[in-house]
């Protein structure tokens, strides 16, 4: 059901995605832990790249994802429609797990019309509907982290991006370098670890 809406959503609207509502949450992850609507673990189970043109060039703005939750910390269970920029490190394997830090859109209205300015590749600003957008998870400071579970260990460990500041991050968080397909992936850090820092009463 929530696939179909993902395509009558991208028939009828034009995609778009403002930064106003992320503004207005610190961007750490003392904030994330305690403002985010969604904390969750979960799959991409169907997408879109949301794409604007600005005379003859093609823009990528982020992709549209319907997110299935494996695991909630918060914000329930139910699958929900994700909007995220074209610089999260999304991958093209059904079986890829994320962690999550999600906030509402305000301005969530399916099959109305609230446009704003998105910001797309570089400097780009184009005005764009964003009320198909159920939830967004945008910032400077990376909020979807792929997991990658160590079979040896068992150890659950979340991928960073070249965009993640480590000053954001406690000095005792394990973190190691990684080999990755991706070049947007330099290192990861312990997910055990991370929770115990920024939200150990949930930490399980």
């Amino acid at each position: 059901m929530i696939v179909y809406r993902i395509v009558l959503i991208l028939i009828a609207s034009a995609f778009a995605f403002t930064f106003a509502h992320a503004q207005k949450v610190p961007q750490n992850y003392e904030a994330y832990a305690k403002h985010a609507d969604k904390v969750v673990h979960g799959k991409v189970v169907a997408s879109q790249p949301i794409m604007a043109y600005r005379g003859a060039k093609e823009l990528s703005c982020g992709i549209f994802m319907e997110i299935e939750v494996t695991k909630s910390i918060r914000g329930g269970t139910d699958n929900f429609l994700l909007y995220s920029t074209n610089k999260d490190v999304i991958s093209n394997s059904a079986d890829q797990e994320y962690f999550i830090f999600a906030f509402k859109n305000e301005k969530y209205a399916p099959g109305e019309s609230n446009e704003d300015f998105v910001l797309c590749e570089g400097t780009n600003s184009v005005m764009k509907n964003i009320a198909p957008f159920e939830y967004i998870s945008n910032s400077h400071v990376q909020r979807i982290f792929p997991l990658r579970k160590e079979e040896r260990t068992l150890t659950d460990w979340m991928q960073i991006a070249d965009r993640l500041s480590n000053a954001e991050l406690p000095e005792g968080i394990e973190k190691q370098r990684v080999s990755s397909s991706n070049i947007n992936i330099i290192e990861e850090m312990s997910l055990t670890q991370f929770m115990a820092a920024f939200m150990p009463e949930e930490n399980q």
